[in-house]
């Protein structure tokens, strides 16, 4: 069961060493809000690149970091050996499975197309049910593509990294291939800080929104149903409710008492009448 508030976060990001240095800046101020705030971070495992700042920044936080790699990519991308607990296994998709088994949410900073992979599968399994953790998506400025542009929080402008991606969603929701309430499954953030606030915001919401409590105080396993039932239909006559009738709950609905001429004009001395025959 995903805990209210995140103890875990998992982070995908870019093991890559050559990217823009402000890349670098987000992945480090991660590593230390998460480190600060006592959250676990769960990552890929590698010491390069955003995955490597965002496992020292944490550590050098007094956050514990998990690292999760495989066996190929062990050597490709440096394991971190500082991780407090590093996990190597066989292949990319058990990988995967961990990194979303161990993380209590999602968190999403630049990357290639690993990262997108693992954005998606994340999304796609909150779109179907399969989990209820929160996702959000680090959107900064694009040094390269808009360096004089500027982002407001949310990280929607066109100047953003992920902005092209987001620009994809909205077009897929203009042809139809996609409902616009799939926007709604994610936070987009250009802040580190705020993508971080908005998956407690958003577990909170989720939890709240699938709670629902029923005060029953004399039966704590009583249906919503059976609460239904108790309640008398319009015309009842005062009395015992439905549930506590001798017929049970499920009896037909009883009307209050008619005068016995109403009841004379439809019983004989011997019983009820016979109903008029409906003509052929």
């Amino acid at each position: 069961m995903t805990p209210l508030v995140p103890r875990s976060v998992t982070v995908y990001c870019s093991s890559s060493p050559r990217v823009d240095p402000s890349f670098v800046a987000v992945a480090r101020e991660v590593g230390t809000l998460l480190g600060e705030s006592g959250r676990e971070l769960v990552y890929g495992g590698g010491s390069q690149g955003l995955m490597g700042e965002v496992a020292r920044s944490c550590r050098d936080a007094g956050g514990r970091v998990v690292g999760i790699i495989t066996e190929r990519l062990r050597d490709a991308e440096l394991l971190d050996e500082e991780n407090h607990e590093n996990i190597v296994v066989a292949t990319m998709r058990e990988r995967k499975r961990l990194l979303e088994d161990r993380g209590d949410a999602f968190l999403i900073l630049p990357g290639g197309v690993g990262t997108l992979e693992e954005f998606f599968e994340v999304l796609v399994g909150r779109l179907l049910g399969e989990h209820e953790k929160p996702l959000a998506l680090v959107n900064p400025r694009d040094p390269i593509d808009a360096p004089s542009a500027s982002l407001d929080d949310t990280g929607q402008p066109g100047a953003g990294y992920w902005s092209p991606l987001l620009a994809m969603f909205d077009h897929m929701v203009h042809n139809r291939f996609m409902k616009p309430a799939v926007r709604t499954l994610f936070a987009v953030h250009a802040d580190p800080r705020s993508a971080l606030d908005a998956l407690e915001r958003m577990r909170i919401r989720e939890h709240t929104r699938s709670t629902t409590v029923i005060c029953c105080p004399e039966s704590s396993t009583r249906t919503l149903r059976s609460v239904r039932n108790e309640v008398r239909a319009p015309g009842d006559p005062p009395g015992p409710s439905r549930a506590s009738h001798p017929d049970g709950p499920h009896r037909r609905r009883w009307s209050a008492a008619r005068p016995r001429g109403a009841r004379d004009a439809e019983h004989g001395p011997s019983g009820p009448l016979p109903r008029p025959r409906r003509p052929v």
